[in-house]
């Protein structure tokens, strides 16, 4: 198979995984039925929020090629395709983290594959906003970064203009 957006190549074994993500999903939830624009990974206490989205398909990760189940609490291990109002989404029901071993080739293979999919924004959260001391539980911040070019032959992603900038919302 052939994925818009990465050169195929069967001596790469990153867009091999990344091709086999894309077909596994795409055969439970074709491109005619819901072709995702953004997608949302959903950090430790968000899980619910998928009880907005009006689901399409929820796939198991431990079902999806290329893709690990978290075993971080909190972090369900679901890939929901479905719309937020009239916006089709691609929400990552957790997520596996470096910490935990992984190479970050692995930790990025899910947002990859969203990208290939079709996302062209991704929200992504965390709690990283709790290092700072001003700040207390439920309180929003966000981090912008203008443009992320992901290298998917490569394991590593290119950023421009990451001025670190951080504004609270």
């Amino acid at each position: 198979m052939s994925t818009p957006g990465i050169a195929s190549s069967s001596a790469n074994p990153v867009v091999e995984s990344l091709e086999a993500s894309v077909e596994y999903i795409r055969a439970i939830c074709p491109p005619a039925k819901l072709k995702p624009r953004v997608a949302i990974v959903l950090g430790s206490g968000l899980g619910s929020f998928v009880n907005l989205v009006t689901v399409e398909a929820a796939i198991p990760y431990s079902d999806i090629p290329g893709f690990i189940p978290p075993t971080v609490e909190g972090h369900k291990g679901r890939l929901i395709l479905g719309h937020v109002g009239s916006v089709p989404v691609v929400v990552l029901q957790g997520r596996i983290h470096f910490y935990e071993g992984h190479t970050m080739t692995t930790v990025a293979h899910p947002v990859r594959t969203a990208a290939l999919l079709g996302c062209e924004t991704v929200v992504l959260t965390n709690s990283a906003g709790g290092l700072d001391p001003k700040m207390k539980p439920s309180d929003l911040w966000s981090s912008k970064i203008t443009s992320i070019s992901w290298v998917t032959t490569r394991s590593r992603a290119q950023t421009s203009n990451s001025s670190d900038h951080v504004s609270p919302i």
